[in-house]
Order: C-alpha cells, then structure tokens, then sequence
C-alpha cells in the first residue's frame, strides 16, 4: 500500500471513528438519543472524514483549478455512463421491492438526493473513489482493488452498528457489508470509465435515496439486478477508459 493510502486512511479513520464513536458513547449511556440535534454535528463532521482527508493527501486538489479538476475532468464525456447505471439501478431496486417508502413523500425526494449527494455519501467518493481506489490500483488488480475498496468502506461504517437508535440497525451489518461491496465495483466503474467524481457523488446520492425511497424485498428479482449492475460495472471498468480521460491519479491522460 502506498503511503498516500495510509495516510489517507489514517486520517480518514481517525476523523470519523473519533466523531461516530463519542456519538455512540453517548448514545450507550442514554446521554443523548442518536437522533438528537446534540449529536448531529457528529454524525456529519464523521460523514466527512474521507472527504477532508482526501483534500490533506492531495494537496493539488486545494486550489480552485485544482479542485475543479479533481471533481469535474471528464465529467462532459461520461454523462451517458452515469445514465447508464442510474437507469440500470433503478430497474433493479423498483422490481426487487413492495413499493414506494409511505414514510417518504415524493415531493421530499429532491430535496433528500441534493442532501445525500453534497453530505449523505456522494462526499464520500472524493475519498474512495478519488484517492484509494486508485492509489491500491497502482498495486493491485482492478477488480482486488475494488474489493479492497468495498471491505474498507464497509468497515469505515461500523461505529453506526454501536450505536443504540441509530437507522443503520434496520438493516443487518453483513447484509450492509455486502452492499457496500456491490456499490464499490458500481462506483469504481463509473470512475474508471468516466474519469468524474461528480458522477461518483451524484450517483452515490441517487443511490442513497433510491434505498430510503423504496421498501427493498430481499429475493431473487433483486439479486438478479444487482448482479446485473455489478456485471456492468464491472465490464465498464475493465474496458479502456476514453481517450483524454484522466488517468487513475487524477492526472491528463495523453491521446493519440
């Protein structure tokens, strides 16, 4: 591992298990309940832990220049692979579930995908996909890579799983650790293939909301889906990205 990527997990881990873990501390002695405004500042701040330490590991990606161009190259190209996997996902999580969240209204799921897109998981992917992805790339199979990637980010999450009241404990940690891994080989493929962490960011939040959004039916119509989406993704990032795309370290790749 290179030490961009140790240091970028370091802090990424000291960040977000230092805010999750005193949040679940507090929530453990019935201080204060998970929800509670006391502790949302937390949550966030924890949220955050591989953002803030991607933009410490990449000090190029500080400036205004630089930051524009670690979000935004080939973001113009790769529009139609976002619609891609979107339309894919979609497919997936309407036919492999019993309808509609009653406890979600349809005029709050905009507001709800603009949310998880800049704070609920799409700011995630300026570290995962940004930085330690392709750091154990330059080390490791594509697709090892990417599992690497998907463990890492499921074990990010675990102080959730401590914490008394929290919404994570609806769903089961392994049944989560594998979604986790199934979201990495669909987001390290968009990446590979697109070359844009704004495309990684909008479609971590459409994810997000997709899951909040619809009761999911653990069955085989949803694992044929996501299979499916997995497959894809995978093919897109084991193809050659496009030409002028960047390359995996955030750097102009030369065309022909």
């Amino acid at each position: 591992m290179s030490d961009i990527a140790k240091r970028y997990l370091a802090l990424t881990f000291l960040i977000t298990w230092s805010c999750w873990g005193l949040r679940a501390m507090l929530c453990v002695a019935g201080v204060v309940d998970a929800g509670a405004p006391a502790v949302m500042p937390l949550f966030v701040l924890g949220g955050f832990g591989p953002t803030i330490a991607a933009f410490v590991v990449r000090p190029d990606a500080r400036t205004r220049n630089g930051c524009a161009h670690f979000l935004l190259a080939g973001s113009r190209g790769s529009l139609g692979w976002l619609a891609l996997l979107a339309s894919l996902v979609l497919a997936a999580v309407t036919l492999g579930s019993d309808g509609l969240n009653p406890q979600i209204p349809l005029f709050v799921l905009p507001t709800l995908f603009v949310i998880t897109t800049v704070a609920g998981g799409g700011n995630e992917e300026l570290g995962w996909r940004g930085v330690l992805q392709p750091e154990l790339e330059t080390r490791l199979p594509y697709p090892v890579a990417t599992l690497a990637v998907g463990v890492i980010w499921a074990a990010w999450h675990l102080p959730l799983w401590f914490t008394p009241q929290d919404p994570h404990l609806a769903m089961p940690y392994g049944t989560f650790a594998l979604q986790a891994v199934l979201l990495s080989f669909w987001l390290a493929g968009l990446r590979r293939r697109g070359a844009s962490l704004l495309w990684c960011a909008v479609l971590h939040g459409f994810l997000n909301t997709l899951l909040s959004a619809f009761l999911l039916r653990l069955g085989p119509d949803l694992a044929v889906g996501f299979l499916v989406v997995t497959a894809v993704s995978l093919w897109m990032g084991m193809s050659r990205a496009p030409a002028g795309a960047d390359d995996e370290q955030g750097r102009p790749r030369p065309t022909a």
